[in-house]
This record gives C-alpha cells, structure tokens and sequence, in this order.
C-alpha cells in the first residue's frame, strides 16, 4: 500500500505506501478595533490577537488608509512597525478609514505575509484653540483675541494672575476680542460647547503678559557739592529686575560695588565723601554712580510690502507666505532666527512674537498695476540697562593754566627756535580756570569760598622740563630774568604769574603751571596747591645760520679790456658775478659781516692753498647800504684794500682786485638778498692770467627783542681772530677765514656757511696784424696756461711760416711761471732769443 504525504505547500506526494502524516499550520493573526467610532483627535483602541503556529513572524507593519487606498501603496495615513499601538489620538481628517496589520514569516519558498484588515470613522469633534495677537503687549496696548476652535456652538472666556489659583479666574470681558490690562502676567482660558456631540466642552489655557515700559533712573541732588555736604540719591527706576549699584571715582576706570546702595529703603540714600571709605583720602573729587538693570521691551515693526515683483495676488496671501520663502515649512521658526539676527548681536535675548505678523490694512494701488499693503510684526528684548550720575565734591583747590607767547604776541603751542625769547604767563588763565571750576555751584546759588591764588607763594612756580634734550644744565640753557631753581635736572621759576625764558638747547621741553592759594606758605594743605597745568610740549629747534645760497658767474672765461700790451698799462678784466644769501630761519642776514675772498692760482697747479702765498687773497667786507644802483665798495673799505695788496719781487705795492662794485637784485625781508658784483682786476704791471677764486661768507643778525637783557654785543659776527693793522694782519685774517660765528652771550658757534666759485682770465683771441712802424717788429704773442708748453723747435717753424708767407714777426711767450722771452730768426734762420 503506497503512503500519500503532503508537503509544506499542502502538496500530496505517493510514496508507494498507506499511512498518515502531520500537516504545518500558518500563522494567523486577529485586528480588533474596539472604537470604530470615534471624535476627531479622540483616543482609538486597537487590540491584535498573533498566532504564529509552525512558524515564527520576525516583523509586522501596520496602517491606516483611507477606504480608496486599503492597500498602504501611499495612501496612508498613518503607519509604523511593529503591532499598532493599543491606544492612539485620531487627529486625521474626518472620514472612513481602513486599518491594516501585517506579520511577516519566512517557510520553504522565501518570506510571506499574514495579515487582517478591519474598517474605523472618524467623525468631527469638539476642537479648542485659540491665540492671542502678540501674547506679550506693551502696558496701554491691547491684545487680540483669536479664536481657532472647531465643532463647537457657545465660547466663554476667563483671565487670572498666572499661578493663581484657578478659583481666582474671572470672566473676561474684551471689546471685540480686544482687552488690555495692568503690568502683569495671566492665564487666559478659552471654553468652549456643543451638546449635540458625544463630548460637549472642551477648554485650553495660553500664558499671556502686559509689560511694563523700563526704566532706570535715579536722582542725585546736589551733584555738585562741598566735601562737608550731603548728595541724596532717590531711586525712580521703574519694570526693572536685578538691579546692582556701583560707584567709582572718575580718574579710575572701573566701577565697584556700591554696598552702601544694596538694601536702599524707601529708594532714597544719603551720600557724602566721608561716608565712602572706598576713595577716602585719595585726594578724588569727583564720582559717578552707575545703576545697571534688566529691562525687557517690545519693539513693533510697520513696514509695507509691495507688489514690484510678484503681483496684486502676492499681497492676498497669508502674511507668513508673504514674510518668509515658500519652500521653508516652519515659518515661526524662520522668523525666529530673523530676530536673532536682527538683535542678537545688540541684546541678551531676542524672540520673535509668535502670531504677531499681520496684515495692518487693505491693498493699497501706488501707481499702474503697483500696490502696497501695511503690516507689522513684533519682537520682545532682554537687555541690560544702566544709568550713570556724577557727584562733585569740591575741595577749595585751585586750577593752574598757562599760555606761551613769542614777541610776536603769537602763541607757540609746538615749536620755537634758540635764543628766541618767551613769555610764559599764568595769573588770568589760571584765575579763569578756577572760577570755571566752581561755576555750577555758583549757578545753584551756592557761594563757594573764596580762596585767592597767592602767585608770590614758593608753591606757585613754572617748570620747564626737559623730554628729549642731549646733556641739558638748566644753569645755561635757560635764561631769564627770574630767580631759577633746579631740582633732579628740571629748572623751577617760583613765585611767579608771568616770566621771560629764552631756551638756549635744541630738544623738546614740557612746560607747566601750579599755582597755591592757602593762607599762607607756612600752613600748607595739599588740597590748597593745584596740580600741575596740562603741560604744553615745545620742540626748540637749532639755530640755523644763514647759507651761501650760490654763487653765479657770469662767464668762466674773462679777457683783458686793454691791449696796451707795450706799455703795459691800464691792463684790466672785469668779473661780474651773483651772490644769493638766504636765512633758513626767521632770523636776518648781516651784510655788515658777510665777506668777500678773492684768491688767485699763482702756481696755476689747480689748486688754491698757501703754496700760491698768501698775499695772493684779498677779502672786501660788505656793509648795510647796498641798494639796486651799483655801490662803488672801495672807499669804504679803503684801510682793508691798503693793508691786502700783492706784495712779490716785481711789485711792492700792487693789488689785483682794482675795484668792488655791488647792487642790489632782490631783497625779500632781509632773509632772501640777490646781490650782483662787478670786480676790476688790475693787470697794469704784468697780465696776471690763469684761475681765480671767488669765496663768499655770511652771518646771521639777531632781533634785539629775541634778548631778555640787553645784551653787550647785539649780533654774532664773522670771528676773524683779534688782530691789528700791522704785519701780521694778512696772516691772521687768513688762518681765521674759516672760524665760526660765536653767539655772543653764550659762545655757542657753528659753522660759518661758505661758498665758492672758480673763474679763469685769458687774452684776448689772438690777432695778426700789421704794424706800419719802421721802429717795431710785429709781436705775436702766446700766454701758456697748461703743462703742455712750447719747444724753441715749434717756435723756429712758426716764424719760418710767418717769413715765408711775407710776415716779418718775433714770438713772445708768457709761460705760466710769469716768465716773458721774445724769440727771432737770425740771418741764417737760426731761433735767437731778443731783448
């Protein structure tokens, strides 16, 4: 007998024998809706029977799809792993749904699914909600009222302090769902009925607040006030939290705790200086107290939107469609992140007022096809705030102020030169310093006493103190009139209101100002002397002596005027030239002591030193009476051009420079002179050829009124050593050409500015001609002036030329030693030198 089987899939299989074998059961499983009925956002309850049997299920899925969609393909509504929850809110639109549960096992084929589908309605049901427009207002504003419920036929609205108890609520009575009330925070309650439904009342609560406008304030009368005086301070700060006093003198910085103020009663506080040990004795007179709170505000923006972009249906749209970008889903939160970017970097908190964005009004047309709508939206700020007050207590201490004078009457606030003198003056700008000081307590018909600064007081003195100034001694370096004392370098002029300094050192000085105005010098209090004035800073520049701006000559190169060669006389060449003084400073340019040197190359070496002999030089001192007509300067420096004449072997008494003409180019105020000068140099004993040198020195004239005495010399002048009309007269003057200027009262010198040009007389161009005397040869004459000089060869072939071409001549020859030799030919041609 054959067995018949049947397999996993419920196959029967013959196996060629009668017997009887097991079948495996499939899982099964059993949804139970036990509400098919229930109110929008009401509680369903589910209840899921599982039997796995042979096998076991790893996994079940569960959803809720509208009766067109029972399949779960996209359709659902609400869905999860696992066994659906026992209990659920059915907050989902009104309608009939299908629920589905799935359990998933695997057998012999690969996985399947088991599962159960029952039907459930939701029907519509009480729904409460309500907001309110913004739920934090400003005291004096109203708040809206919104309500959001559904399904529902009666409201009724109450309002409570919040964290009262409910027994406290009271009905709240709005004028068109607006109602306002005092600085506070409450609990709004919204009820709301429908008998018809199965629920019939339903209520919520929101949390709502009116604030306060902050304010910190406080009063501190008087706040100008002696030291034995009384300053009330009266606290009018208003919807403020945390409140913390402070208090610091005004030269500090920082503020500390004023403990005094912790605890203040009936917000008044009296404050004195003695009171407050804190700065006691410091010598402060001045301090301000700072009150410091939390305030929270509301700040309402109205703008308008406008519709350039999207049209007239841009502004029908709800105000958060329009406010923030289609694409972003939670719109409250995006408003949220534009207050903290609006404030967050101003304020401690900054929140947008949920609900707050409305509309403010109707489209509004702008133009063609242009339109507007107002709006408005709200923001609530945390933020400290603070107020500051200042509270003066005099002491009778005087104010020092100063002011710094030239001659000029011109104040000098940064800068003055040496040896300039100045006025420092104290008596009025420190009187109307110390009155300015008292001068609100004065206007609050206060006298304050009066304490007369004492100027003749050994605590009343100037001080001149040095910043930057290289190996400064105030014995020297400062001059006056005055008695100075000198204390650690600083130079001290005491007992005085006004006094003349002139500064003798280059550097940067600070000069300053106390003043005294005790009883007397011998009860001192240190509140009586004044601090030091605020010091003006000075830099004293150096003295600059006037330059040799230039020298110009004319032409290089002068020719003889005369030709009178065999007679040598009235041999003469005249040099023009322009010399330019300019003063660097403001001080003038002495003429009478600026020089003229001549110096003649007599070696021609190219070089002018004393191998040439000195009494080659000749120095011409100018004067003060150069004006724009030439000024013939011999006659008045007649004993100079006696004294500096050539002395050599040929010529005991001979001077070369014959005659100094000057005038005068250009003038400007004594610090800029042009002068042109026309010298004659004598060639009347032998032609003095070759290089000449022109030098010109200068010297500065100091104003009388840059002294403070009179001084006994009044300018500096051109040092030439001392010296006498006599012999040794050249020799002195010319080792001391180059010698400073010396100041005259302090002996200080620099160098005397000096310049020079170069200047060359030659022959004229030579000329041939012929002389029609029986008694005279023709002369050709060559002046030497290099290194390269004539051999008798050249000269023999040169007069054989002038022969053969018919001109019967002799050669002369001046070498550039001052040596003259005529040279002939001789009947055989042969070169012979002739007397």
């Amino acid at each position: 007998m054959g067995v018949t089987a049947i397999d996993e899939g419920g196959y029967s299989r013959n196996h060629g024998a009668d017997a009887f074998v097991r079948v495996k059961e499939v899982p099964t499983l059993n949804l139970n809706v036990l509400t098919p009925q229930v109110m929008y956002k009401e509680d369903a309850k589910f209840n899921v029977m599982v039997n796995e049997n042979d096998y076991n299920i790893h996994r079940y899925k569960w959803y809720i799809n509208p009766v067109n969609d029972p399949t779960g393909q996209g359709g659902s509504v609400k869905s999860g792993d696992g066994i659906i929850p026992s209990v659920m809110e059915m907050d989902i639109p009104v309608g009939e749904y299908k629920v589905i549960q799935e359990g998933y096992y695997y057998d012999s084929t690969g996985e399947r699914k088991v599962a159960d589908m029952k039907s459930i309605t939701i029907i519509p049901g009480l729904e409460v909600d309500f907001v309110v427009i913004p739920y934090k207002q400003v005291i004096g504003k109203d708040m809206l009222l919104v309500n959001k419920s559904k399904n529902y036929t009666s409201e009724k609205w109450w309002i409570k302090p919040k964290g009262s108890p409910d027994a406290s609520y009271e009905e709240l009575i709005h004028s068109n769902y607006y109602f306002n009330r005092p600085v506070g925070e409450y609990t709004v309650k919204l009820e709301v009925f429908n008998p018809s439904l199965r629920v019939n009342y339903a209520s919520t609560t929101r949390d709502v607040e009116f604030m306060g406008i902050p304010v910190v304030d406080f009063l501190l009368a008087p706040d100008l006030l002696f030291v034995n005086e009384v300053s009330v301070i009266t606290d009018l700060s208003e919807n403020v939290t945390d409140k913390i006093w402070w208090i610091k003198d005004t030269k500090n910085l920082t503020y500390v705790p004023f403990i005094d103020l912790e605890n203040i009663r009936d917000n008044k506080y009296e404050f004195t200086k003695e009171d407050y040990n804190k700065f006691k004795d410091n010598g402060k007179e001045e301090y301000t107290i700072k009150l410091t709170a939390n305030g929270r505000m509301l700040v309402e923006i109205n703008e308008y939107m406008y519709s350039y972009v999207h049209g007239r249906s841009f502004l029908e749209r709800d105000i958060l469609n329009v406010l923030v970008p289609i694409n972003i889903v939670d719109k409250e939160e995006y408003l949220q992140k534009q207050a903290e970017a609006i404030f967050g970097g101003k304020t401690k908190n900054a929140q947008y007022i949920k609900n707050s964005a409305i509309w403010n009004g109707p489209i509004e047309e702008i133009g063609s096809n242009q339109y507007r709508r107002a709006y408005s939206m709200m923001f609530y700020l945390e933020d400290e705030l603070f107020k500051e007050r200042t509270a003066i207590f005099k002491y009778p201490t005087p104010v020092a102020d100063l002011n710094i004078v030239n001659d000029n009457g011109e104040n000098v606030v940064k800068e003055t030169k040496v040896y300039k003198k100045l006025t420092l003056t104290g008596e009025q700008e420190s009187i109307i310093a110390t009155n300015a000081k008292d001068i609100d307590i004065l206007r609050e018909g206060r006298t304050p006493t009066n304490y007369p600064i004492d100027f003749d007081s050994k605590y009343t003195r100037f001080r001149i103190k040095p910043i930057s100034v290289n190996g400064f001694n105030p014995e020297i370096d400062i001059e006056t009139d005055k008695k100075i004392t000198v204390e650690d370098g600083i130079a001290y002029i005491v007992g005085e209101s006004e006094t003349s300094i002139r500064i003798n050192k280059p550097g940067v000085y600070e000069i300053s100002y106390q003043v005294y105005n005790g009883k007397n010098d011998s009860d001192f209090k240190p509140y009586h002397l004044s601090d030091w004035s605020m010091p003006k800073k000075i830099n004293v520049q150096p003295d600059l002596d006037p330059i040799v701006e230039n020298i110009q000559i004319v032409t290089t190169n002068y020719h003889n005027l005369t030709r009178d060669y065999d007679n040598k006389t009235n041999l003469k060449a005249e040099v023009e030239f322009d010399v330019t003084l300019a003063s660097l400073d403001d001080d003038y340019i002495d003429l009478n002591n600026t020089v003229l040197m001549f110096s003649y190359d007599k070696n021609n070496d190219g070089v002018f030193n004393n191998s040439d002999g000195g009494h080659l030089k000749q120095y011409i001192w100018l004067d003060d009476n150069i004006t724009d007509v030439y000024k013939d300067i011999t006659g008045s420096n007649k004993s100079f051009f006696e004294k500096l004449e050539i002395e050599d072997s040929s010529s005991a008494n001979e001077k070369y420079i014959e005659e100094i003409q000057i005038k005068q180019l250009t003038n400007n105020e004594n610090r800029y002179i042009k002068l042109r000068v026309k010298a004659t140099i004598s060639n009347s004993t032998r032609n003095i050829l070759g290089n000449f040198r022109v030098e010109t020195k200068t010297a500065k004239k100091l104003k009388d009124k840059d002294w403070i005495e009179e001084p006994k010399i009044k300018t500096p002048i051109a040092n030439f050593g001392e010296y006498t009309y006599n012999e040794n007269y050249k020799t002195n003057a010319i080792e001391n050409f180059h010698l400073s200027i010396k100041e005259p009262r302090t002996g200080d010198s620099s160098l005397i500015h000096l310049l020079n040009k170069k200047f060359t007389i030659i022959n004229n161009a030579p000329t041939i001609e012929n002389i029609m005397k029986r008694e005279k040869f023709l002369e050709i004459w060559i002046a030497e002036a290099g290194t390269n000089t004539f051999t008798q060869a050249e000269i023999k072939s040169l007069l054989i030329q002038f022969k053969n071409n018919g001109i019967i001549c002799r050669i002369g020859v001046i070498s550039t030693d001052g040596k003259v030799i005529k040279y002939d030919l001789d009947a055989s041609e042969e070169i012979v030198v002739v007397e």
